[in-house]
């Protein structure tokens, strides 16, 4: 996807185009790293396609090994299989090539990545279990409850305090440190650091005011964490925020935030100049691209969206 171009298109149909570069430097937190920035490229209304409720995005591949965009949606158990191709102008078209059935019973998928093995694994909040599939079949191969898992006394107390949809929402594989980690989505927030063959809870860190996961105007007790992803470009990861309309940069080896970058665009139709500033609602998943130039966030419920930003440092 090249950032010089400012038109971008999806499934065939013109995008609603945005020309706004998003940024918003927190407060140092005494880091070096380079602030970012985002450019809104545009988007897509997933619904007419097929995921009514997207709660999770992830780049992986297909069965042939070819670099595709996953979806899961927490209405109906499917893995949606999204293909990017560019036309004689280099404009970008997405369009969903493949559906994978699943049990009937993974309904409320709430996050999705890979593992080192290339496999699907995906999150279901209303079991806080991990599901993983396999690499080349797409099947259920295991079913992992975090309760079931070695060192979950320590976390425990956290998941009877907290209601129902304030468990588990998304996870991402760290392929620098071999290791997934999983993102409780409230009540407290927090980062769930687990071991690659899904046996063991490593460590666990509550995201808080002291490590600078705050929202101007949002109260502490409403703030959330709805969606994750590993930079591995860059060695931070990417966490989304739906009541906090926000994305945060964090650096996991301070265990730091280190960027808040409020989520909207401006919009309008191609050479008719750009709308009014919107923000983005239900903001429930995000990706990086594998060339690590491009974003993608998945929103929930009404809006049922795939937003595409380049990353700009």
């Amino acid at each position: 996807m090249q950032q010089s171009s400012p038109w971008f298109y999806l499934v065939g149909l013109p995008l609603v185009l945005g020309c706004l570069e998003v940024l918003f430097a927190g407060p140092g937190w005494g880091h070096d790293q380079e602030v970012l920035s985002l450019t809104f490229l545009g988007h897509i209304d997933l619904k007419d396609l097929g995921p009514k409720e997207p709660s999770g995005v992830a780049w992986g591949h297909s069965e042939q090994r070819k670099p595709r965009l996953w979806v899961v949606s927490d209405d109906i158990p499917k893995l949606y299989v999204l293909k990017e191709t560019r036309d004689e102008d280099d404009q970008s078209t997405f369009k969903i090539t493949k559906t994978y059935s699943l049990s009937p019973e993974l309904t409320e998928l709430e996050g999705v990545t890979m593992d080192r093995f290339q496999g699907a694994v995906l999150v279901q909040e209303s079991t806080n279990s991990i599901i993983r599939l396999g690499s080349d079949t797409f099947k259920e191969v295991e079913k992992v409850p975090l309760a079931e898992m070695d060192g979950f006394d320590n976390l425990q107390d956290y998941f009877a305090d907290a209601t129902s949809n304030k468990g588990l929402e998304g996870i991402a594989w760290n392929a620098t440190q071999g290791t997934f980690m999983g993102v409780k989505e409230g009540q407290p927030p927090m980062l769930i650091e687990m071991s690659a063959d899904l046996q063991a809870i490593l460590h666990h860190w509550i995201l808080d005011e002291d490590r600078g996961l705050t929202v101007p105007g949002l109260s502490q007790e409403k703030l959330d964490i709805s969606g994750i992803t590993y930079d591995a470009h860059r060695d931070v990861f990417w966490l989304t925020s739906d009541k906090g309309q926000s994305l945060f940069v964090y650096d996991y080896h301070q265990h730091k935030v280190t960027q808040r970058i409020p989520l909207g665009y401006r919009a309008g139709k191609k050479g008719k100049g750009v709308g009014r500033y919107q923000r983005i609602r239900k903001a429930e998943g995000v990706a990086i691209s594998p060339d690590g130039v491009t974003l993608t966030i998945v929103s929930d419920k009404k809006d049922s969206r795939l937003y595409v930003y380049a990353i700009q440092e």
